[in-house]
């Protein structure tokens, strides 16, 4: 059913000529969804202490809660990050070059740093 959704609302952004689409997608490369997309932007945090905490503070949950939550993730933020890394195309200066390009983010100086990162990215 979220694929369907998904699949419609792409189909709507395209017919109406949306020139961006963004899709948070926490399943991304479980899902095969990174395959229909033009650009992979992976945001990770690099230090497992960091995401546990900020995981755990999120949630309002304890840290046992929040270790056996990323315990149970098929694919962990280096994973991804390495999965995004190796997706085809390549950057330049932060610019993809071709189809299913893939940009990793890391999200370790907080959550202004990263909007600073995300607009630039928006605005190159």
């Amino acid at each position: 059913a979220i694929a369907i959704a998904i699949a419609r609302a792409l189909l709507w952004h395209f017919a109406v000529g949306t020139p961006v689409v963004i899709m948070d997608v926490p399943l991304l490369f479980e899902t095969q969804m990174h395959r229909i997309c033009h650009l992979v932007v992976c945001v990770v945090i690099t230090d497992p202490k960091e995401q546990l905490t900020r995981l755990a503070a999120r949630d309002g949950r304890g840290e046992a809660e929040a270790r056996s939550r990323l315990a149970a993730q098929k694919l962990t933020a280096a994973d991804k990050a390495d999965r995004t890394s190796r997706l085809g195309g390549g950057s330049a200066g932060g610019r993809v070059l071709a189809k299913n390009g893939g940009l990793v983010l890391t999200n370790d100086e907080g959550e202004a740093a990263l909007i600073a990162k995300v607009s630039h990215l928006l605005h190159y």
